[in-house]
């Protein structure tokens, strides 16, 4: 049960951060984007545009994590998230936005707990209903 709780208590705060962040690389324009730092105003718009429905779907799928049965989405939202984290990193260290790092690796090592977090869970849970 305590992992459980420390999984929402991560959860929810960056699911409603990557669904924030998505949002708006789906449907800002570019000028509000690169007004706002996010690196993907340095990256063709079709590009940028997928990787805020990636960074959506992911959300949900820490959202869906925080109920039992619903735990496989965590592990490859989580990677999604540190993946999309790296690129986030190259990028703003490319065009000298070194400040946007520490948030960079903030998202990423959250939602590295988040997947361990979700392994050990369902590995207790599968053990505590074994006969």
């Amino acid at each position: 049960m305590g992992k459980q709780i420390l999984y929402a208590v991560l959860a929810l705060p960056l699911l409603a951060f990557m669904a924030f962040v998505g949002y708006h690389k789906v449907f800002s324009s570019i000028a509000d984007l690169a007004r706002y730092g996010a690196y993907t105003a340095h990256l063709p718009e079709w590009i940028g545009r997928i990787l805020g429905i990636g960074e959506m779907a992911s959300a949900a799928a820490l959202l869906a994590g925080i109920m039992p049965g619903w735990r496989k989405g965590v592990t490859p939202a989580g990677i999604f998230i540190i993946l999309s984290q790296i690129l986030s990193s190259i990028i703003h260290v490319q065009h000298g936005e070194r400040g946007a790092l520490p948030q960079n690796a903030m998202v990423a090592l959250v939602a590295a707990l988040l997947i361990w977090l979700c392994r050990g869970r369902s590995s207790v849970s599968a053990e505590s209903t074994a006969p």
